[in-house]
């Protein structure tokens, strides 16, 4: 991600179930979604899960346990007032909401 910007943020939604080494295709709607924000300071971009041109995620770990995915992910996106950005070798290790 480019350092020179004020925040980045890259969210994904599957519903379930979901499962490990499967790919999901982010423009599957409305079962799986992913946005990018980025925020500077003179603007702030915002591409929706129908902004969303191509992609995948991955999860490589599922703890239904203790609420953690691991995975990967790549993805592309178009908005008409913000550059398209592409986003590859994304990877995630984090808690979830379930």
């Amino acid at each position: 991600m480019d350092t020179g910007v004020v925040g980045q943020s890259v969210g994904f939604t599957v519903l379930d179930p979901f499962e490990v080494n499967h790919n999901y295709d982010v423009t599957d709607l409305p079962a799986v979604r992913a946005r990018f924000m980025e925020y500077s300071e003179s603007q702030r971009c915002r591409h929706e899960a129908t902004d969303i041109i191509g992609g995948n995620i991955n999860f490589s770990r599922i703890d239904k346990t203790n609420f953690i995915v691991s995975g990967i992910f790549e993805f592309s996106t178009v908005s008409g007032t913000c550059d398209t950005v592409q986003i590859t070798e994304g990877r995630f290790d984090i808690k979830y909401i379930p």
